[in-house]
């Protein structure tokens, strides 16, 4: 991600949130990092919620962008995401378990465990 400032003029400078310390609290999360680029040295603090991050998923859905990754990256760009996303999933189904948030099957007492053949 490349950041731009009028301040700056024509320097853009490069933003890794890939990169940053996170910090989770109650209302949102907060990313810190340090740019440092020719003459920066600049440290940056990103505070999100749940409802950004929303906003990003609606944006990498616009059709517009859509278009634009699938010319400029093709089947790569798509091979590339699927691990991010499995883990992304994997932890916030764990984090639901965890939380109770997600019904699992429990077996009532009595009520043999494992698969049971059907006659």
């Amino acid at each position: 991600m490349k950041l731009w400032s009028k301040g700056l003029g024509k320097v853009t400078l490069p933003l890794e949130l890939s990169r940053a310390e996170i910090e989770a609290g109650a209302e949102s999360m907060r990313l810190r990092g340090r740019i440092v680029e020719g003459k920066v040295n600049w440290n940056y603090l990103v505070t999100m919620t749940g409802s950004d991050l929303i906003g990003f998923t609606k944006v990498a859905g616009d059709p517009r962008v859509v278009d634009h990754l699938a010319r400029e990256r093709g089947l790569g760009f798509l091979i590339a995401m699927v691990g991010p996303m499995l883990r992304f999933l994997g932890f916030l189904v764990a984090a639901l378990l965890r939380r109770g948030e997600l019904p699992v099957y429990k077996p009532r007492r009595g009520e043999p465990k494992g698969l049971v053949p059907v006659d």
